[in-house]
């Protein structure tokens, strides 16, 4: 797209970035030559300079593109802007969903070893040992391909009795399986970009009507569109005591309730009409 800027000044360009550049959480694990990480950031510096308009997913990253253009002689912060991923309205269910009689809380895909909530195995051992009516409810339900070394922390905390396992679904039945759930987990990486990580499968879980618990940063653009639309309760990586609390007010009820205006912001239709005005912005 560069490339084909500089041949045709003319043409208008957005550049839209769904995930960082040398920002992403693996880029020191890219093990690249002092030479290629250079070309890295002139390449990144020079997108952001000749393109018209930059969106990105949230306002981590937002700022992170605004604070590069300042240093770049020329370059404008003001091109740039924020339109997340979203959820497809069609994608749930209309008709009523029967929850699951337990206590379910439920993790929807890969659970590999870089993301293995041990604060959480540990806090749900504490809640069984001294709270008979939680241990009475408790499910936790992994729907999807669970690492070795997950299983065996699970086992190490004494929790594998409350595991049900479910390999794999369809879409429409994974759609189905969330809107079942009393609570969905989402847990983010512990990485150096994590207050700016905003997955598709967070936008997903809003759309299910199902609470969200999250482990991740407190304060970024997660904890952010947690907190307007109150979708979910969050807490940090090692806060044991806020994930408990955060656990017994969905298990008691007692959690705010959802903001479906806020929620509605983050459907495709509604981010769509905000792409369609950037275009237009561009072409008057």
């Amino acid at each position: 797209a560069l490339g084909v800027k500089q041949k045709n000044p003319s043409l208008k360009w957005i550049a839209d970035f769904r995930d960082p550049w040398t920002n992403i959480d693996f880029y020191d694990q890219l093990m690249l030559s002092g030479w290629a990480d250079r070309k890295h950031h002139r390449m990144e510096k020079s997108v952001l300079r000749h393109a018209d308009s930059v969106i990105s997913i949230g306002e981590e990253m937002n700022k992170e593109f605004r604070d590069m253009l300042l240093q770049i002689p020329g370059g404008n912060p003001d091109k740039c802007s924020v339109i997340s991923n979203g959820f497809d309205s069609d994608d749930v269910s209309v008709e009523p969903v029967q929850k699951d009689e337990k206590f379910s809380i439920a993790h929807i895909g890969t659970l590999v070893k870089d993301r293995n909530p041990e604060v959480l195995w540990k806090v749900l051992a504490q809640l069984v040992s001294k709270n008979e009516a939680f241990r009475d409810r408790l499910e936790i339900k992994l729907v999807g391909k669970v690492d070795f070394f997950v299983n065996q922390q699970i086992e190490q905390y004494g929790l594998t009795q409350f595991v049900r396992k479910i390999d794999y679904l369809p879409h429409d039945e994974v759609i189905l399986e969330q809107q079942r759930s009393q609570v969905l987990l989402l847990l983010v990486n512990n990485t150096r970009n994590a207050k700016g990580i905003l997955t598709g499968k967070f936008f997903e879980y809003m759309s299910s009507g199902c609470p969200i618990v999250a482990i991740g940063p407190p304060y970024g653009d997660l904890a952010a569109i947690i907190h307007t639309t109150n979708s979910g309760l969050i807490s940090g990586f090692d806060d044991e005591l806020q994930l408990e609390h955060n656990l017994l007010d969905f298990f008691h009820g007692t959690v705010a309730q959802r903001n479906e205006s806020e929620i509605a912001k983050y459907s495709r239709r509604e981010l769509t009409q905000r792409l369609v005005e950037t275009l237009n912005k561009l072409v008057h």
